[in-house]
């Protein structure tokens, strides 16, 4: 898949030369001030980031995980942005097979799977953290974590790869995270 690269400044929709299916998006708007929003004309999940996310943003997620495709995305921002939609090289790419620290919004494509994780967030007392894991051999993604209150700490099972092996980690987080492969 061709990368794309899109870039604008406050409120605005843009149309992508070439629809996405499966993919990975990087959206920065480091320059943007209040709060920001990204959302997709996919049938599902269409809101990559929720109204309230607080500005300056710069964050990793994927896209078209449910078998939907993405056309176009409306931005919602004060201040010049930047979306970089491609294939899964996009991805953070790790080995899976020690710690993995990070802030932020990220998306993880483990070279070895892992069949649990030790999961440490530090996150604001009002936000939102969730950890998704998707594998070639599902249908959708499988909701690992999803904490009130930002702080976390456990341990939870991944699921298991299919015949690709692949394993992507979704982490939606205000603060800093390590995820230890099992």
């Amino acid at each position: 898949m061709p990368t794309q690269t899109k870039s604008g400044t406050g409120n605005d929709v843009v149309t992508l030369d070439t629809p996405v299916k499966v993919g990975i998006l990087k959206f920065d708007c480091s320059q943007c001030k209040g709060e920001v929003a990204l959302k997709t004309d996919a049938a599902y999940d269409p809101d990559v980031l929720l109204l309230g996310k607080k500005a300056p943003y710069t964050g990793t997620h994927w896209l078209g995980m449910r078998g939907d495709t993405v056309t176009r995305m409306q931005i919602k921002a004060s201040g010049p942005w930047t979306v970089t939609v491609g294939g899964l090289e996009l991805a953070r790419i790790v080995p899976g097979t020690a710690p993995i620290d990070g802030s932020g919004d990220d998306v993880l494509y483990l070279t070895k799977p892992a069949g649990a994780a030790q999961i440490v967030n530090k996150g604001s007392q009002y936000a939102n953290f969730m950890v998704k894991v998707m594998t070639d051999g599902a249908s959708g993604p499988d909701l690992a974590v999803n904490e009130q209150g930002g702080s976390y700490t456990g341990t939870v099972m991944f699921p298991a790869p299919g015949s690709e092996n692949v394993q992507l980690v979704q982490i939606v987080s205000d603060g800093k995270w390590t995820i230890t492969p099992k």
